[in-house]
């Protein structure tokens, strides 16, 4: 990487193309490295409140029944009801 810098061609002929090759073989693999780097962290960066996870149908099923066992127990209504607030001045 350090060679992107370097005037190359004031290397003489015969390292000049080895010098090119080089630079870019380096920036492909930096392209590569950055690459791969961004699909992991796109990977690991789901919300599991926004984002569905297909492969995960057990827990959602799971989640829904002790839901419906959490209204069983308190059945009707049991959230407060919310007013409007008047303008306050």
């Amino acid at each position: 990487m350090a060679l992107r810098a370097f005037p190359v061609d004031s290397l003489p002929a015969e390292i000049r193309h080895k010098a090119i090759d080089r630079v870019k073989r380096a920036m492909l693999a930096a392209e590569e490295i950055g690459a791969a780097i961004d699909a992991l962290l796109r990977e690991h960066a789901k919300s599991d409140l926004i984002d569905p996870d297909p492969a995960d149908a057990d827990r959602a099923a799971q989640r829904s029944k002790q839901m419906k066992e959490i209204q069983a127990m308190y059945p009707g209504r049991w959230r407060a009801p919310r007013g409007r607030r008047g303008k306050r001045k």
